[in-house]
């Protein structure tokens, strides 16, 4: 008996470290998917400020014209 109970600790314990590593695999994917989404948000916002200096730019030139 007591060497069955042994073998459950054992087994308990080789249990236990795998759903670490489970959950340890689970975490690193779910910060993947995080940094990959704010990748994309991020090219977003580059995007979007490059149009805007480009507006602001094309403004300039526009109003210095106006000026002239």
């Amino acid at each position: 008996m007591l060497e069955e109970s042994e073998e459950i600790h054992s087994d308990l314990e080789a249990m236990t470290e795998k759903l670490q590593h489970l959950a340890s695999v689970y975490y690193t994917e779910k910060m993947s998917q995080q940094v990959a989404e704010l990748g994309r948000e991020a090219e977003e916002l580059r995007q979007m400020i490059k149009l805007r200096l480009q507006n602001l730019q094309d403004a300039a030139k526009v109003e210095k014209i106006v000026i002239i």
